[in-house]
């Protein structure tokens, strides 16, 4: 927030943003002294107002800054006589003050905007990538009864990531937009499972990948009559329903700690809900339920059909050391 300060003092924000930093003031003393920092040295400016601004300030200024900004670049023209002042070899306390708050609004709100942007951007083409996995599971549901893949209780396919070769290739990315791009395994699923019966050392580096930067449902368990019964997710759950999200800072199974995905460097994590929606969201629980774990605060199947768990592409529903 402290980026916005010169801004607020230079009427240059909008009335949310405005009213944010205005909060942020009442709520944070030093930044209060911040600010009284930054009207001071805009006072300077006040002080030799009636000065006429010596020729070629402007060059002068620009080459002060580039020569601060940019110290890896080659070394700033000097102006030419005729852009010098005649006489005045020094800058008035204005002249300083200007390039100050030159220094803070491009070094300070640039740079925190050209993050901002990037960070959204890399969100958006995240939620668009999400939106390509989820025409390839709609499609499989409706070839399936409205089923999607399911993530099986015991091998061979109990890993999340499984879903990926059970479902046509949309074009998506099993890599998050912010960490580059790369498609699905392809391996088809009979190979898949047969190397997990085969091969099971070589089986584990391939499904820590299938499903990369994502996290995808691992089913629900419920009780019928003395048995119980593992289930996966069909399209009349709910548009509310999590069934996929960026994945958590989990390995396998193993997951104490309840944060945000890596993707987005801890911001939060795009979700892709059953209804098609994808929403970012900067909490891992969603209406109650934390989505990475169940309600028991396991990385495990859900405990009924309203806990969600989203599993990273090598966790299974059912942990050996889960009783």
């Amino acid at each position: 927030m402290e980026e916005n300060l010169s801004g607020y003092l230079l009427n240059a924000l909008d009335a949310e943003t405005e009213r944010r930093v205005e909060q942020f003031l009442v709520d944070n003393p030093q930044a209060q002294m911040r600010m009284e920092q930054l009207k001071r040295t805009v006072e300077l400016l006040a002080a030799d107002k009636e000065i006429e601004p010596p020729a070629g300030l402007r060059f002068e200024t620009m080459a002060r800054i580039a020569q601060y900004r940019c110290r890896t670049l080659p070394q700033a023209p000097s102006p030419s006589p005729s852009q010098r002042s005649a006489g005045r070899s020094w800058w008035r306390r204005a002249d300083i003050a200007v390039a100050a708050c030159l220094l803070i609004v491009v070094g300070g709100i640039g740079a925190a905007y050209v993050y901002r942007s990037w960070s959204t951007a890399n969100q958006i083409a995240c939620q668009q990538n999400l939106s390509r996995f989820y025409v390839a599971l709609r499609s499989y549901a409706d070839h399936h009864d409205g089923e999607l893949p399911k993530v099986s209780a015991q091998p061979p396919g109990n890993v999340a990531g499984i879903f990926v070769v059970m479902i046509p290739d949309t074009d998506f990315s099993v890599t998050c937009p912010a960490n580059g791009k790369r498609h699905r395994s392809n391996m088809s699923l009979d190979e898949v499972e047969q190397l997990q019966t085969d091969h099971p050392e070589e089986f584990q580096t391939v499904a820590r990948n299938l499903s990369g930067c994502y996290a995808y449902s691992l089913g629900y368990r419920v009780r019928v009559g003395d048995q119980d019964c593992h289930c996966g997710l069909t399209m009349d759950a709910g548009d509310n329903t999590p069934i996929m999200a960026d994945r958590p800072p989990i390995d396998g199974n193993r997951g104490d700690a309840f944060r945000n995905s890596l993707n987005h460097n801890g911001k939060g994590q795009n979700v892709l809900f059953l209804g098609g929606n994808v929403r970012f969201c900067t909490d891992t629980v969603i209406n109650g339920d934390d989505i990475y774990h169940n309600s028991r605060g396991v990385v495990a199947a859900g405990e009924g059909r309203d806990d969600a768990v989203l599993g990273v592409s090598n966790a299974t529903p059912y942990p050996p050391d889960d009783h």
